[in-house]
């Protein structure tokens, strides 16, 4: 479920983009442009130099509120897991947020921090989660302590948030999981070849919903997805999709 403007719509690139088995439900922001990120990127290095955002930075119209209600409130039920991936513009408002922490079966959250939200898109306006997973600069963030030891960082945000369950992304140095029951799991990271790491947080988050609502062990949720954060990282931008065959073969040959 996602928003797109009426201007600038890209409904045919979108729907392209997704593989065969993905059911969009595409809203309308009316008088709005679908969002479009463009990054400008240096031919010779690879390397980000500057981006350009399109959208409506705008509170969401409440006739789309109403719609997306609407919709959430008959299909949250049907679901065993709802992911929530919100990068802060616009489409969760408290009534959305509200009606996922109520209603939401097992409700896994990602509040991304980037350019175009401005430190404004916090995990702390969720009052519950079943699961959170967020990078270790957005733990920082909603903290607002940026030199904090990264396991003290994570325990304040349990008190600012009802939730069993985190996962904190740390790059290079790896992913860091907590639960009460039983503390910290350190997993270290497995990239090899790092080209973009756009895209990698959100892999991570959808592969460890996965396997934290199944409850699998902290050390397998950690490995699983450090492998698909290593797989995004070694590919430009968010052009490869992650494959069941795919993360298997990348553990098979870790292991031999």
């Amino acid at each position: 479920v996602t928003l797109l403007g009426n201007s600038e719509r890209r409904e045919d690139f979108v729907r392209e983009a997704l593989l065969p088995n993905v059911r969009p439900v595409l809203l309308t922001w009316r008088g709005a442009p679908t969002i479009h990120k463009r990054r400008f990127v240096d031919n010779h290095t690879g390397a980000r130099m500057f981006e350009i955002y399109l959208m409506q930075d705008a509170p969401l119209d409440p006739g789309v509120e109403s719609e997306l209600a609407d919709h959430l409130n008959g299909a949250l039920g049907d679901y065993d897991l709802v992911l929530a991936a919100e990068y802060g513009h616009g489409l969760f408002s408290p009534r959305t947020i509200a009606l996922l922490s109520e209603k939401g079966r097992f409700l896994a959250v990602n509040t991304q921090a980037n350019a175009g939200n401005r430190g404004f898109n916090t995990i702390a306006k969720y009052p519950r989660a079943d699961y959170v997973c967020l990078a270790m600069h957005e733990v920082a963030l909603e903290t607002r302590m940026r030199h904090g030891q990264s396991r003290e960082l994570v325990l304040e945000v349990t008190k600012r948030v009802r939730c069993p369950r985190f996962t904190v992304t740390q790059g290079k140095d790896g992913s860091l999981h907590y639960a009460p029951e039983c503390g910290f799991t350190e997993v270290p990271a497995l990239a090899t070849r790092v080209t973009d790491r756009v895209g990698a947080g959100d892999a991570v988050l959808a592969v460890t919903s996965l396997l934290v609502a199944h409850g699998a062990p902290w050390d397998i949720v950690g490995f699983i997805g450090n492998v698909a954060g290593a797989q995004m990282v070694a590919e430009l931008g968010n052009r490869a999709t992650l494959h069941k065959s795919s993360i298997a073969k990348h553990i098979i040959s870790m292991m031999k």
